[in-house]
């Protein structure tokens, strides 16, 4: 807490050769306390003043961090646009970029440019984050009322090599919606019933428990 209160008071009283390194620090320590707000005025004075390529980078990635956090989906959005557009070869923080960047596309209802960005990142690898990327491409469609491209999304997951069993399991939840969506209520109920007899996470359990209990409450009053 004295280091950061030194930081502030050097860049809130001063301009000199080290505002530079103190608006990092500063933004460092907030981030890693979880003050975002205050994290990001600095990240973003980062940018504004960074003499390096380093720095605008790091100050991009902070914002982008900090603005995501707080639901500033616009401006979470713009710092990954531009981490992205840096040209800096480090493969994480781009992927990184590409899912916020994805994400953010998704909460301000610009799915064009979501389904670019998760796409691109869904074919980056098969660990965890590209198969929730490829979820979320067929989420899109899903909402979108894109059911047989979601259809097609969800094959080419289940034929993929994603090593997350999270994802494959919620990609079948998915793929019960869609044979719901189709009229097809018997395997939409097989495809629930199979995550709950072989999926070991309670959370997606209960997601397909729920909805097997909406499809009976749905039958049941089509009975009457």
């Amino acid at each position: 807490d004295n280091a950061l209160a030194s930081f502030e008071k050097l860049v809130n009283n001063y301009n000199t050769e080290y505002n530079e390194t103190a608006y990092r620090k500063a933004a460092s320590i907030l981030y890693g306390k979880k003050e975002y707000n205050r994290a990001l005025v600095y990240f973003k004075k980062l940018v504004e003043y960074a003499s390096t390529e380093n720095n605008i980078i790091y100050g991009n990635n902070g914002c982008m961090h900090c603005a995501y956090e707080l639901r500033q989906y616009r401006d979470a959005y713009n710092a990954a646009t531009n981490i992205m557009l840096s040209g800096q070869n480090d493969n994480d923080l781009q992927n990184e970029a590409l899912m916020i960047a994805g994400k953010s596309a998704i909460a301000l209802s610009d799915n064009t440019n979501a389904l670019d960005y998760l796409t691109r990142l869904s074919k980056n690898g098969n660990n965890d984050q590209c198969a929730e990327a490829a979820y979320l491409v067929a989420l899109i469609h899903y909402n979108d009322n894109n059911i047989d491209l979601c259809e097609k999304q969800i094959k080419e997951i289940l034929a993929s090599d994603y090593t997350s069993e999270y994802w494959y399991a919620s990609t079948f939840i998915l793929y019960g919606d869609v044979y719901l969506a189709k009229g097809n209520a018997f395997q939409a109920r097989y495809t629930y019933q199979s995550i709950i007899d072989n999926y070991e996470g309670e959370d997606l359990k209960k997601v397909a428990e729920d909805k097997i209990a909406a499809l009976d409450k749905m039958e049941e009053g089509g009975e009457n």
